[in-house]
């Protein structure tokens, strides 16, 4: 297709003696074109290698190429007009190919019109656009180089572009390990960069943001992350959805899947994410810092990125982002403060804070072993918090318990743990534990019936003899106290003793004889028996216990011993 010909009608005789284009364009490998596959394929089989040999082929001997079609032809020629406006930019060969394509003329002279200033350095020899619109001040590693280009960049101490600019390309031709291709690739790279066509800005919302980051791959590939992951219709397709649409196995989506995040997430990396989301994010907590004190949960972060589309839009392009940037985790924690799970701010004095205000608002919990009335916990974080230093105590306690995933709020108002799990549970055991958790005392199973009604009017009329016999049977959470009356071992409560053992027990710490009336009402007070039990029980027990006048009692071993 040598220029001039055929369909690229866009020269005449004058432009075609103009001198040909620079060699890091025309030995351009095809590689590095944004050609679909089926394109590759056809000029690879017909020897096409490099950008130079496709401008020597013709439309006509494109189009008779097996599988080569008037899409992949009109897809030739836009990467052709890309490549030689970019290598043009601002010259006379630039100017006629715009004319004659309908594209806006650039300037003659190269900084005639630039938004920044571009170190006099780059005049000798970097090609560079007549409007610079990319940022000097970004790091090279943003712009996508391989290893060897990065190691010789780093050897060389250029962290930024404005750096790269200062150095003639002919004392980086004589770095250690770059060579011709290595400069070709720092060329096109650097010119993509130059021309503002390397990164979406961040002020941009989350819509437009990550179609910008799409529109660097090629159209098949676009469209199959966005396939993938539901940007923007919602419904998040499958590998064999995807293949089955377009023809080919799921194997060879899960291949071009990953190599399209792969590209991405080399070309604009962690940073550009990160000030995207921190942007947002800022926006939302200046607009209202009095009502969400500097931090939000994750359904909150998410609605601040949908600034453009919808929050079922957002989630699937969060889930995207964390997706190119490889993260196992979190992307908002990768990006923001996190002083729990599910919760993030900007400010680290406001992380400092947070932490602090949790931690005595779990003290307090953890002290009483109990749920506390809001007013309660209100009124002793005031005192804790001032007695810590941290300002504004009571407001960040609010918005905490609002957003906090280690607290929540009861239904009568109370406030606890939710590592408390027994409030979660509904058997029969939970429910009673819950219950005296509540009440904080030994109660009766009525009592703790009736309070179980009151905490899960849910669950309706609850089976009073059924909880009466969880609270019997499981000895390893609660502890008879009284007839009928349980409390929880977690208080260090014990059971009482046998009435046999109540009466040993009285004996064994007075070594003398203790009249009955006495024994009687200490047995009783913990014992659950008849009056008469603890009569019969001295009496049949006479190799324990020894009867003496007055209606008096002792234990047989503490006489027997004092014989000689």
């Amino acid at each position: 297709m040598p220029l001039g010909s055929s369909e690229f009608g866009w020269l005449d005789s004058s432009v075609k003696r103009m001198p040909p284009l620079p060699q890091f364009i025309s030995r351009r490998p095809i590689e590095q074109l944004d050609l679909s596959r089926r394109s590759y394929n056809a000029l690879k089989k017909r020897g096409i290698h490099t950008f130079g040999d496709l401008l020597e082929v013709d439309d006509a001997e494109l189009l008779r190429l097996p599988w080569f079609g008037r899409k992949c032809l009109a897809e030739v020629h836009r990467i052709i007009h890309e490549l030689v406006f970019a290598s043009t930019e601002g010259s006379d060969r630039g100017r006629v190919l715009n004319a004659n394509l309908g594209y806006p003329t650039a300037p003659c002279s190269p900084h005639s019109s630039t938004d920044q200033s571009v170190p006099q350095a780059s005049n000798g020899g970097w090609v560079i656009p007549s409007l610079v619109k990319g940022d000097l001040d970004a790091l090279v590693d943003s712009l996508d180089f391989s290893v060897r280009v990065s190691n010789v960049l780093a050897a060389l101490e250029i962290k930024s572009v404005r750096q790269l600019l200062t150095f003639s390309k002919t004392t980086l031709k004589k770095a250690k390990n770059i060579g011709r291709k290595s400069m070709a690739e720092v060329e096109v790279k650097l010119f993509e960069c130059l021309s503002g066509r390397s990164k979406p800005d961040v002020s941009l919302g989350t819509r437009d943001f990550i179609s910008r980051m799409l529109a660097s791959l090629a159209q098949r590939d676009q469209s199959i992350l966005a396939d993938r992951y539901g940007l923007w219709d919602g419904v998040a397709e499958t590998l064999q959805d995807i293949g089955d649409k377009l023809g080919v196995t799921r194997e060879r989506i899960r291949q071009v899947e990953a190599r399209s995040l792969a590209k991405i997430r080399r070309r604009f990396g962690l940073p550009l994410a990160k000030k995207h989301v921190v942007s947002r994010v800022q926006r939302v907590i200046s607009k209202d810092f009095d009502a969400n004190c500097g931090v939000l949960n994750e359904e909150e972060l998410i609605a601040a990125m949908a600034d453009d589309c919808t929050f079922d839009e957002a989630t699937l392009a969060v889930a995207f982002l964390q997706d190119v940037h490889g993260f196992k985790g979190d992307l908002f924690a990768a990006c923001l403060l996190s002083p729990e799970e599910g919760v993030y701010c900007i400010e680290p004095s406001i992380l400092t804070a947070y932490a602090q205000v949790l931690e005595i608002m779990k003290g307090l919990l953890d002290k009483y072993k109990k749920p506390l009335a809001e007013a309660r916990l209100w009124h002793e974080l005031e005192a804790e918090s001032a007695g810590v230093g941290v300002a504004g105590g009571m407001t960040l306690g609010r918005r905490i318990l609002a957003i906090s995933p280690a607290l929540a709020q009861w239904r009568n108002g109370t406030v606890v743990l939710s590592s408390w799990s027994v409030f979660r549970r509904r058997d029969a055991a939970s429910l009673a534990e819950a219950a005296l958790m509540v009440l904080g005392r030994p109660a009766h199973f009525s009592e703790i019936k009736q309070k179980v009604s009151v905490l899960y009017p849910e669950l309706g009329e609850v089976d009073e003899r059924g909880l009466h016999n969880r609270l019997m049977a499981r000895r390893d959470k609660f502890v008879w106290v009284a007839n009928g009356t349980y409390g929880l071992k977690a208080w260090g409560l014990k059971k009482p003793p046998y009435l046999k053992e109540r009466l040993a027990q009285l004996l064994s710490e007075v070594r003398y004889p203790l009249p009955y009336w006495y024994l009687k009402d200490k047995v009783l007070e913990v014992c659950n028996c008849r009056e008469s039990s603890v009569r019969m029980t001295l009496d049949l027990n006479s190799k324990v216990f020894k009867k003496f006048e007055n209606d008096q009692y002792g234990l047989r071993e503490h006489y027997e011993k004092r014989r000689p």
